[in-house]
C-alpha cells in the first residue's frame, strides 16, 4: 500500500523574524508543501528578513483535499497573505518554486514587489497537450495517479518525491487553467527578477525559465541554471546551498540588507 505523502511533508505554516521590515513571501510547489522552502525561509530570516511561507489550500492535508480547490483558491489565499505582509513591511520579495513560482508570478503581477524569485518556474507541462485536452476527461474516471509510474523506472527509483504521494487529477486541471491565466500578463513584470532552473529537470521543461526571461520587462534580470539539481530545487542536497546563497545575494543586492 502506498502512503498518502511522502516522509519530505510539513503541515506547519512559517512566520519567522516578524520585527524585520524587509519581507519575502515563500511559496511551495503543487502537491508540496512547506517542507521544500522551509530551509530557504530559516536562511533568510537568520539574515534579517521577515519570512512568511504557508501551506497552499489543499496541500498539507490530502489528496482528495487538493482534488476538491479551484484554482482561485490558490490566487486568493496567496494574495491575501501578500497583502498583509506587504501592509506591515517597507519592501516585501515573492518567490517559489514550480507552481509557487507561478503565484509568484501572479502577485508580481498586482503589486509593487521589490524582487520576483522564481525556481524550476511552471508556465507549461512537460506533456502540455495530455495536461490541456486529455486529463480534463480522465480525471472523471482517475481522481489520483502515482507519482511514480509518470516516470521511468531508472527515474522513480532514485527520485525524491515531495508532499503527496499521488497527483490529484482534478487539481491538475486547475492548475492548467491558472498557466493560461497568468501567462498572458508576463509582461507586465517589471520588478527585478531571480529565474532559477534545473538544466536536467524531468519533471516541468526546463524552456519555462527562457520563456520568462524573454516575456517580462524587468532591466534587472538573474538567470541561473544548474546541473545537477532536480525539480525542487530549494531543498536538494547536490547544489542546495548555492542555490540558497543566490537567493539571499539576489535579495541582498536590492535590499542592501548586506552593507
Amino acid at each position: 500500500m502506498i502512503l498518502d505523502h511522502t516522509e519530505r511533508f510539513d503541515t506547519k505554516d512559517y512566520h519567522l523574524n516578524p520585527d524585520s521590515k524587509i519581507g519575502c513571501y515563500l511559496i511551495h510547489g503543487f502537491t508540496s508543501t512547506t517542507y521544500e522552502v522551509r530551509d530557504l525561509a530559516h536562511l533568510l530570516a537568520a539574515n534579517g528578513y521577515r519570512v512568511v511561507a504557508e501551506n497552499l489550500p489543499g496541500h498539507g492535508t490530502t489528496v482528495d483535499d487538493c482534488n476538491r480547490v479551484k484554482y482561485t483558491d490558490w490566487l486568493t489565499h496567496t494574495e491575501q497573505g501578500f497583502a498583509k505582509l506587504y501592509s506591515e513591511c517597507d519592501s516585501v520579495f515573492v518567490g517559489g518554486v514550480s507552481m509557487g513560482s507561478l503565484l509568484a508570478i501572479n502577485l508580481s503581477q498586482m503589486f509593487p514587489v521589490a524582487g520576483l524569485i522564481t525556481a524550476a518556474p511552471l508556465i507549461e507541462f512537460l506533456h502540455r497537450l495530455k495536461t490541456k485536452y486529455l486529463n480534463p476527461f480522465m480525471c472523471m474516471f482517475i481522481s489520483k495517479l502515482t507519482k511514480g509510474g509518470r516516470y521511468p523506472k531508472n527515474v522513480r527509483d532514485t527520485y525524491k518525491f515531495y508532499g503527496y504521494n499521488y497527483y490529484p487529477m482534478r487539481a491538475i486541471n486547475q492548475v492548467q487553467k491558472m498557466t493560461d491565466l497568468i501567462r498572458e500578463n508576463i509582461h507586465k513584470i517589471k520588478s527585478p527578477i531571480l529565474i532559477q532552473f534545473a538544466e536536467n529537470d524531468v519533471t516541468l521543461p526546463p524552456s519555462n525559465a527562457k520563456i520568462i526571461r524573454d516575456s517580462v520587462s524587468s532591466e534587472n534580470i538573474w538567470y541561473s541554471g544548474y546541473k545537477k539539481t532536480t525539480h525542487n530545487m530549494w531543498d536538494n542536497d547536490l547544489e542546495k546551498d548555492v542555490i540558497h546563497q543566490e537567493v539571499l545575494h539576489f535579495m541582498n543586492s536590492i535590499s542592501g540588507m548586506d552593507k
